[in-house]
């Protein structure tokens, strides 16, 4: 037991393993690479319609380098996913992650799934429709990962 206790005082005097506190996403416009090629987004939706949340706290969005509108029902979009819908901030998981879509030269589509990276969520109206202001790192690899700030129309 005694050896116990000294692990404990030892442990306690060197203090835990500590996580470095995640660094905030640039607010430079989102740009990077998408299917290895230089990215950077032009347009942007949201859409409660299509969340996966009945509750209204969570958006879908597409974020696209061209120019989209909410009368678009399948914007070709780069980045997708859903987003918690309340200012702050979390970290990408499995959970709440963001797929890069990614379009190859025989029409077909890779959906890469990035769980690594952070999104913060800076302005989002409620139910009425207008703008959101978002930060979104993503990557899943080398080829495929953003950083920036983008305005999001809301398509409610």
């Amino acid at each position: 037991m005694k050896r116990f206790s000294w692990l404990v005082l030892a442990l306690v005097a060197c203090g835990a393993p500590t996580t470095p506190a995640p660094t905030a996403v640039s607010s430079s416009p989102l740009a990077g690479t998408v299917g290895g090629q230089p990215w950077r987004a032009v347009g942007a939706v949201a859409s409660a319609r299509r969340a996966f949340a009945d509750d209204g706290g969570e958006r879908w969005i597409d974020v696209s380098n061209k120019v989209i509108s909410c009368a678009e029902f399948l914007p070709e979009a780069q980045v997708i996913g859903v987003v918690p819908w309340q200012v702050g901030a979390y970290a990408l998981s499995l959970r709440h992650n963001l797929t890069f879509v990614v379009h190859q030269a025989d029409g077909g589509l890779d959906n890469l799934v990035a769980t690594s990276g952070r999104v913060e969520v800076v302005t989002a109206p409620g139910a009425d429709a207008g703008t959101a202001t978002l930060r979104i790192r993503a990557q899943f690899d080398a080829e495929n990962t953003v950083e920036g700030e983008v305005t999001v129309s809301v398509c409610d």
